[in-house]
Formats: structure tokens, C-alpha cells, sequence
């Protein structure tokens, strides 16, 4: 294993560590503040509307250190980060950016209907989802 992939290796590896502790903070969090329960109305028991969306800075951070974890994966498998697709040849990064611009987008058109927080939430996923889909079909071809 060359220098360029060990760093690759390196990096993942603390992207991954990162990724499972903000996860986990998400979690601890949306719990303690009561994000994820909408069923109940009482604004004495239950945060409502705009109270939830303290959430979706952690779940973009999410993104971002999701994207970044699997852009070194990829580097590391194509031997650095030289060897990764520059910007314009629609690329793995490309795309994932497309994917955060799409998921936003999705989400907001989603959250019309069934509330902005699963929304935004939902539209991440897919963005994130679409931008890893065409990104690796890109950097692979």
C-alpha cells in the first residue's frame, strides 16, 4: 500500500469515526429535545414547527461528512486523490454536490406536504442517495 492510499485509508477511517459520533449526537439529541415525536400536540410536552429544525444542522453536517467518508473510500481504491475525476467532468463530487442541491430541493417540495422537518430530512437521504448513485457510476466509468 503507496503512501497516497494509506493517507486515503487514514482519512476514511477518521471520516468513519466522525460519521458514527454525529450520528449518535443526532440521535441523543433529537431524543432529548422530543424531534421525532409529531403525533402529539401539546407545546408544553412536545417542541413544535420551527423548534424541530435545531436538527438539520447536525444532519447536514451528516451529509457532508458522509460525502467526504466515501470520497477518500473511493480515492483510496483508485490510489489518491489525484486520481479522482477533476471538477467539471462530472465526477464523484460533482455529483454529490448536484445530490445536496436535488435532496434540498426535493425536500422542501416534500416538507409542502408533509411537514418541512421530514422533508428536509427525506430530501437529504435522497440527495445523498442520487448524488453517490450517479457519482460513483461517473468516477468509474
Amino acid at each position: 500500500m503507496n503512501g497516497k492510499r494509506l493517507a486515503c485509508f487514514g482519512w476514511f477511517l477518521i471520516g468513519l469515526f466522525l460519521s458514527i459520533v454525529n450520528w449518535n449526537l443526532i440521535i441523543t439529541i433529537g431524543n432529548k429535545l422530543r424531534v421525532w415525536e409529531t403525533s402529539s400536540f401539546d407545546p408544553k410536552t412536545v417542541y413544535q414547527s420551527f423548534e424541530q429544525l435545531i436538527i438539520l444542522y447536525p444532519i447536514i453536517g451528516e451529509y457532508i461528512l458522509i460525502s467526504l467518508t466515501v470520497i477518500f473510500l473511493v480515492a483510496m481504491i483508485k490510489g489518491g486523490l489525484d486520481k479522482l475525476k477533476r471538477h467539471g467532468d462530472y465526477g464523484l463530487i460533482d455529483w454529490l454536490i448536484v445530490g445536496l442541491i436535488v435532496g434540498l430541493i426535493y425536500g422542501l417540495f416534500f416538507g409542502l406536504i408533509v411537514g418541512i422537518f421530514f422533508g428536509l430530512i427525506v430530501g437529504q437521504i435522497v440527495g445523498l442517495f442520487f448524488g453517490l448513485i450517479f457519482g460513483l457510476r461517473s468516477e468509474f466509468d
